[in-house]
């Protein structure tokens, strides 16, 4: 009988997290997309959501390109990459730097500052907003001995929107097996940003006090009943996955 409702209170751990990966979908839409390095954004309601910038970015492998807002750049351009993603293929390898580049078209009336939720990416970067250095992490450079990797999810300084906003990533990597822009960025509200921050954070504590609880109640079980290894392998487990959460996303 004891090993009976071990295995339903394992099923049900196993089910109730599941449940709650699952069932944690940020307030943002996935529509519209970033288009051969453009994204129309100028019927977007930014009062009441906010943006993703997701899609095909104009890509430029090693090479670090100049902030400053250019119309001569890019009208024939071709390489693209996917973002997020990673630029293994494109680069041939994790290592190297390359700049990424965007163009976002916002409503003409907006003047609702703006901020963008940056998370971490492989594995330094420089964010530029019409030229403005705005995010960053680490140090970017061309060799591992001038770069200086570092994750941080943030949240980047408020802009003032302009009918054409140009966002450019510098980002460089010799410290990881993956580079690129691991992450999805966005776009809106510093409010609504720091919201989604904080509701991914709260789910992250929830699930770990969660799992903590199954993790003690397993190895309680172990001190109790040595015969049987289990409840110790799923304790461990269970501590394992909760270090896990706290070193991932919001961090």
């Amino acid at each position: 009988m004891d090993k009976r409702f071990s295995k339903i209170f394992h099923l049900f751990g196993f089910l109730f997290v599941i449940i709650f990966f699952v069932s944690c979908v940020n307030e943002v839409s996935k529509k519209p997309l970033v288009e051969k390095g453009v994204i129309d954004l100028r019927t977007w309601n930014f009062q009441k959501e906010v943006a993703i910038l997701d899609g095909d970015w104009e890509f430029y492998p090693n090479e670090f390109i100049d902030t400053a807002p250019s119309t001569s750049l890019k009208k024939n351009h071709t390489k693209f990459e996917t973002v997020p993603g990673l630029w293994n293929t494109k680069m041939g390898g994790g290592n190297g730097y390359a700049s990424y580049r965007v163009v976002i078209l916002l409503p003409e009336d907006l003047e609702i500052p703006l901020a963008f939720k940056v998370s971490e990416h492989g594995t330094a970067y420089s964010m530029y907003a019409n030229g403005k250095k705005i995010a960053s992490n680490g140090v970017i450079g061309v060799t591992r001995e001038t770069s200086i990797p570092e994750q941080i999810p943030l949240i980047s300084s408020t802009i003032q929107p302009t009918k054409e906003l140009e966002i450019i990533f510098h980002v460089s990597n010799f410290h990881y097996k993956d580079g690129g822009l691991w992450y999805s960025t966005l776009i809106g509200q510093e409010n609504l940003l720091r919201d989604i921050r904080e509701k991914n954070l709260l789910l992250t504590l929830f699930l770990c006090g969660s799992i903590l609880i199954m993790a003690l109640y397993h190895l309680t079980i172990y001190t109790l009943r040595k015969k049987d290894k289990s409840p110790l392998l799923f304790g461990l487990f269970c501590l394992v996955l909760i270090f896990r959460l706290v070193s991932f996303n919001e961090k």
